[in-house]
């Protein structure tokens, strides 16, 4: 009885698979389910608050402002007013703070989601002082060991546009959003970094 190649070749798959098995596909994650959720979007740094989550047991905690808010309040003095309340100022400090207290949380076996706005952008790309908030940050405080390249070299090219082209401010849209301007991104603009939760 001859072997042909094709035979040999099936034996060598066979037994290839039979001592280097195929990976069992990926399953889902376990959805999640909770039913005890804490959200506080002011005063989280209040030296009460973490004891009162360790006494109330949440199972999710939604603490602090990701995103937009993020970069664009945390290195100004508006840093802990409205919209974001961060607890420290400058980008490094709070981001510092953030996951010193996810960690903390995270002993007692608490999720911590953070709040993220993807879609207004705070501050002006241009004044008597220079660009401030968003704007100040993209152009003069973007880490690229932290964040990696630019996506664009001009932020105004990130956020929405009126018909006539130029940028899209709610404040213009709405009084009561009032100043800094908060100029609104685009649905398909999603800025953020990463985070460890």
């Amino acid at each position: 009885m001859r072997i042909n190649a094709i035979q040999v070749l099936i034996v060598i798959v066979i037994l290839i698979l039979i001592v280097f098995p195929l990976p069992a596909p990926a399953q889902d994650p376990p959805r999640l389910e909770f039913t005890r959720m804490v959200a506080h979007w002011a005063e989280y740094n209040d030296p009460q608050y973490v004891p009162f989550l360790f006494e109330a047991e949440p199972e999710v905690v939604q603490l602090g402002f990701y995103g937009a808010h993020f970069w664009s309040l945390a290195h100004t003095s508006s840093y802990n007013g409205y919209p974001s309340h961060l607890p420290v100022q400058g980008h490094k400090e709070c981001g510092s703070w953030f996951e010193e207290k996810n960690k903390l949380l995270h002993t007692k076996g608490m999720k911590v989601v953070g709040h993220f706005n993807v879609e207004f952008l705070v501050g002006d790309p241009d004044s008597p002082e220079g660009p401030r908030g968003f704007f100040k940050f993209y152009r003069d405080l973007w880490d690229e060991k932290e964040l990696g390249p630019k996506p664009v070299k001009d932020p105004l090219d990130l956020i929405a546009k009126n018909a006539d082209g130029t940028p899209f401010d709610r404040a213009t849209k709405n009084p009561n959003y009032g100043k800094p301007v908060r100029y609104q991104a685009p649905r398909q603009f999603r800025f953020g970094a990463r985070v460890t939760f």
